[in-house]
């Protein structure tokens, strides 16, 4: 805030402080609250990011640990499997997605 302020007096014409108007005087007091609120807001904003955000790579962390690379490659027919009109296919994708789905609901029991 004090950053703020002495931007603040760089930009506003510099007056003798016996001119000065008592309205003008409140604008400082104003600039103070106002920088405040701002920088509470900023603060809780960054706060509840960085919450987010290490959920996230929690939630990523767990599930790359618990799908091997070869897991991947099998699960990956799903893409193609998804639009097929084929009922044998349509089968194989349910199968396959109601498999996935089970390992994503185990990985993420895991505390």
């Amino acid at each position: 805030m004090w950053i703020i302020y002495r931007i603040w007096l760089f930009i506003s014409p510099s007056t003798p402080s016996a001119h000065v108007p008592p309205l003008f005087g409140w604008l400082y007091w104003v600039s103070y609250v106002v920088a405040g609120l701002l920088l509470l807001a900023l603060v809780i904003y960054l706060r509840f990011r960085w919450g987010i955000n290490r959920t996230v790579s929690r939630m990523r962390t767990k599930l790359n640990s618990a799908v091997s690379p070869e897991e991947k490659k099998r699960f990956e027919e799903l893409n193609t499997l998804y639009l097929s009109r084929d009922p044998a296919d349509r089968e194989r994708c349910l199968k396959l997605a109601n498999e996935y789905e089970e390992k994503i609901r185990e990985a993420l029991r895991k505390r």
